[in-house]
């Protein structure tokens, strides 16, 4: 038998990932130590930017910043950025989602079919990044100069 879960963001979009997604996507992100994160991220801080791409309702913005920008800095810049840009006031309280990559099914690619072009499009796999903690390990499991692509979610706006 197998579980699905759904939630709606703040668009109104339905998400369904499959639980075996999910959990070995999740186990991935948790299975890195805070130790070696922070490490990992020292180390990479002189080279290229972190590419933050942030979703919105409709808006999106792009944000370019340092490898080890805090949480609570990325966090101010993605509200300057929003309001800036986009004309969108979000809450001191609004959430953050790191958007998992989705990985192809198996099986044989058919370009040519609606099913298998639909297939990666219903689902979206979503961590939320509410601490420091979860914001480095995060930061750990990207190659360096990556674009990271986040959603944001407010209910005030």
């Amino acid at each position: 038998m197998s579980e699905q879960s759904s939630f709606s963001d703040s668009t109104g979009s339905t998400i369904t990932p499959s639980v075996y997604s999910f959990y070995s996507a999740r186990s991935t992100l948790s299975s890195t130590t805070t130790s070696s994160s922070v490490t990992a991220v020292s180390s990479s801080s002189t080279g290229s930017p972190l590419v933050i791409k942030a979703a919105h309702n409709n808006s999106i913005i792009l944000l370019r910043a340092e490898e080890d920008l805090t949480l609570s800095e990325m966090r101010h810049r993605l509200r300057e950025k929003f309001l800036g840009q986009e004309g969108v006031t979000l809450s001191e309280a609004f959430s953050l989602a790191y958007m998992i990559p989705a990985s192809p099914g198996k099986g044989r690619n058919r370009s040519n079919s609606l099913s298998s072009a639909s297939a990666l499009s219903d689902t979206a796999l979503m961590e939320k990044i509410a601490t420091e903690a979860d914001w480095v390990r995060l930061r750990s499991t990207l190659d360096h100069g990556a674009k990271l692509t986040m959603r944001v979610i407010d209910s005030a706006s």
